[in-house]
């Protein structure tokens, strides 16, 4: 018998219902935007994660992740136009990351936890993620989802 209430039973779940969306959207273009989008999921996770100093949490949405890909996908694939922009999307993406970048400043302003070398390493570390992040954000759709993706989850 398979039980998804646990969660484990609930990563199960994710994990199978990825799978079977995987298998709907072949083409070469939802290819390369499920290899980017679980990038930048994961970048998100990672980033929020050592913020926090880890936990649970973090590795279940590490499993889940292609499962909040393959939605991602199938809002993309059922209304192309809504995120095909005609403009640029320079300043959005800015915004987006400085936003990231000013968190990062902040949560290590106020974390007691660890000595100041301490967090300057995950400063950089940190930065690093954010600035990888930046580079897989390439057009308004994958700006949208990181956005939401960050807003819903962290």
């Amino acid at each position: 018998m398979i039980s998804f209430g646990s969660e484990q039973g609930q990563d199960s779940y994710y994990i199978l219902y990825a799978y079977f969306l995987q298998r709907k959207d072949t083409d070469q273009d939802m290819k390369n935007r499920r290899t980017v989008l679980t990038s930048l999921y994961r970048k998100l996770n990672e980033l929020f994660g050592r913020l926090t100093g880890g936990g649970t949490f973090f590795g279940h949405m590490y499993n889940r992740i292609p499962a909040y890909v393959e939605y991602s996908l199938h809002l993309y694939g059922s209304n192309k136009e809504f995120y095909t922009k005609e403009y640029a999307i320079n300043r959005q993406k800015q915004l987006f990351i400085n936003m990231l970048r000013q968190f990062i400043t902040d949560e290590l302003g106020v974390n007691y936890e660890h000595s100041p070398e301490d967090k300057e390493e995950t400063r950089k570390i940190l930065v690093t993620v954010v600035n990888d992040i930046e580079s897989l954000i390439t057009d308004f759709f994958f700006l949208s989802q990181a956005q939401e993706f960050r807003h819903a989850n962290y």
